[in-house]
């Protein structure tokens, strides 16, 4: 076991792992998400609450095992549909496969850009690596 001068290493470094996301989330995306709830078209109100449920739950805890459920994922499945349907983004599907991209062109037009990751190889998912939006 790691010593110092402030103590356990290893339980210093699990508390922050439970207490960095905690301010962060608390701090920064609930304020965010809130804003875009109140700016939301009425239709997707539900799914906006249900998302933000595992982000309050990650408030509370600091526990990204705990925070995240299918009903969570689903609504946002359902949020990300919605994006791309109604606010007429461009969408680029790369094909992710052991270690390699395809289907990234060398150019975009500038405006918003979804671009959505497929998993084709043989390893799973690493953190980090989601389906997600940018504006070129």
């Amino acid at each position: 076991m790691h010593q110092s001068v402030g103590g356990d290493v290893d339980n210093f470094r699990d508390r922050n792992r439970r207490t960095g996301p905690k301010v962060w989330t608390t701090a920064t995306f609930l304020p965010l998400a809130q804003k875009l709830r109140d700016a939301a078209p009425t239709k997707v109100i539900a799914d906006i609450d249900i998302g933000i449920t595992g982000p309050n739950r990650l408030a509370e805890t600091g526990d990204f095992e705990v925070a995240f459920t299918p009903e969570m994922d689903a609504a946002l499945d359902r949020l990300h549909a919605h994006d791309l349907r109604e606010c007429g983004w461009q969408t680029i599907v790369v094909q992710a496969a052991d270690y390699a991209f395809q289907g990234v062109p060398n150019t975009i037009e500038g405006g918003e850009t979804s671009f959505e990751f497929m998993n084709g190889g043989t390893e799973g998912p690493r953190d980090g690596w989601c389906s997600g939006s940018t504006t070129a």
